[in-house]
């Protein structure tokens, strides 16, 4: 059972431009005009910010976080409290967000999590099942902004969700951001993503794993990355990896990277004798392996 999950793949109204072999530059994402603006958290907020989807149908939320916390749900009754390592869950009504329709049908909701007065946020599960559900679904978020510089366990996702962000189009989060492995596993339509600094992050396993409509990796410090195992597994649409300094084994096979881009995934490389595995790419015609190599590693399907 799916909650809220569309049919379709992404829209021109989404990504602009048609992907195709050989394209040079990947297409940006386009928020759509009619959807609800969000003021972005600053690097020193403790603060989740997003905009959830709202069906006529069942709208489960739920999430579950370390350090007595409030949610606002948008729907006018104002901050909600929830003890330290409680599951905050709701289902979010209809008719409590009119006035908010979009083009495509559904309502919206504009949800905020942030901790009561003297409290900090140390962990955050956003993937949880709302208590009601006895099934795995997809949740409402669509366009997802944070701040959470104290959270020292953050899964957006992680490696064993109880459910799933299928609708997710867009995510942000700017200061420190270290989540767990999987951070972004399965969120098939997210399209644009940008983070804060990675220089602390040692696991980037799975991290875009199955985000098959993602076009760009945003630039990820992984200096001290030491397991980057199906971090691209399933991303057949990406187009350009903006990752630096990388210094242990990694693959990016079967994605849409064409000669350019493979090269300037080398260039980022870090010396080291490791492996990148980049079968699958049609730029494996016209790469240079040899930038890679002469840093020590070793090009498996170029």
């Amino acid at each position: 059972m799916t909650q809220g999950l569309a049919s379709r793949r992404m829209t021109p109204s989404r990504l602009t431009g048609t992907r195709y072999v050989g394209q040079a530059d990947p297409s940006p994402w386009v928020r759509p005009a009619d959807w609800l603006p969000l003021t972005d958290p600053s690097p020193t907020d403790q603060r989740i910010v997003g905009l959830y989807r709202i069906n006529s149908e069942l709208n489960w939320f739920a999430c579950t976080i370390s350090g007595a916390f409030r949610v606002d749900f948008g729907d006018g009754a104002g901050w909600q409290n929830y003890t330290s390592g409680s599951t905050a869950s709701k289902i979010l009504d209809w008719s409590d967000y009119a006035g908010t329709d979009t083009s495509e049908g559904f309502r919206q909701a504009i949800i905020t999590i942030e901790p009561q007065p003297g409290n900090d946020l140390t962990s955050v599960q956003l993937a949880i099942k709302h208590p009601s559900s006895t099934v795995a679904y997809s949740t409402g978020w669509l366009d997802m902004r944070m701040a959470l510089p104290l959270a020292t366990n953050l899964r957006i996702v992680g490696d064993s969700p109880s459910c799933w962000h299928r609708n997710l189009e867009h995510f942000a989060s700017v200061g420190t951001f270290t989540p767990a492995a999987y951070a972004f596993r399965e969120c098939s339509r997210l399209a644009s993503v940008s983070v804060g600094d990675t220089s602390n992050m040692t696991s980037f396993r799975g991290m875009f794993q199955n985000c098959s409509s993602l076009q760009s990796a945003p630039a990820l410090n992984t200096a001290n990355g030491t397991n980057f195992s199906s971090m691209f597994y399933g991303c057949y649409s990406l187009q350009s990896i903006g990752c630096t300094n990388i210094a242990a084994d990694i693959s990016v096979a079967n994605c849409s990277l064409s000669g350019p881009a493979l090269d300037a995934i080398y260039a980022n490389l870090a010396t080291a004798s490791k492996t990148i595995t980049v079968t699958g790419n049609y730029g494996t015609a016209s790469d240079t392996p040899s930038i890679a190599t002469a840093k020590g590693w070793t090009v498996v399907g170029s």
